[in-house]
């Protein structure tokens, strides 16, 4: 057999096996993203020192008009970091578009932190439509009181009962001391 049927082959079975193993999924009840997956578009705060009070610090999503899937939730889950952010969790807010050109307030069901994970998880009053840029904006008590960079680990579950989680990525917040930056 030559390499390209071979590899033309392996590449068959390989989608063979994903489709399986999708349809698996749905078998069970199990909502996943499907069509063109959400991501995350950047991190955003406009009070980079530390000791600030009340600073934004703005999460920026896209649920592309491709997707076959709406979203439920939001997770923010906290990395190692140098001291732990704390935010005013009910001063949270979600709106179409960016800090810069916001549109519509988007309505938020709940916004809870795990006391042992320190996972924040906001829940939208209705699920975000494909075709959605949107924003969620977590208020800080005070920004850190060591410089250093800060980091969030994102998540979209889908709607559903059964919803499997996908890693948007990592935002990274920088903070300076006074005068650094």
């Amino acid at each position: 057999m030559s390499t390209a049927k071979f590899r033309f082959s392996n590449i068959v079975l390989v989608f063979l096996l994903l489709s399986l193993s999708l349809e698996a999924k749905a078998q069970q009840g199990q909502n996943f993203f499907t069509g063109s997956p959400p991501t995350f578009n950047g991190e955003e705060s406009p009070f980079k020192s530390v000791y600030i009070p009340s600073a934004h610090y703005y999460f920026k999503f896209s649920l592309p008009r491709k997707s076959n899937t709406a979203i439920a939730k939001i997770l923010i889950e906290p990395q190692p970091n140098i001291e732990e952010v704390v935010f005013s969790l009910p001063d949270t807010i979600a709106f179409i578009g960016i800090p810069d050109a916001r549109g519509a307030q988007i309505q938020i069901a709940s916004v809870e932190q795990d006391p042992i994970t320190r996972i924040i998880t906001v829940t939208f009053a209705q699920p975000i439509l494909p075709g959605t840029d949107f924003t969620i904006s977590l208020e800080t008590i005070q920004n850190p009181s060591t410089s250093g960079t800060y980091q969030f680990r994102l998540y979209a579950l889908p709607v559903g009962n059964s919803p499997v989680s996908m890693d948007l990525g990592l935002a990274r917040f920088r903070i300076y001391s006074f005068g650094s930056h």
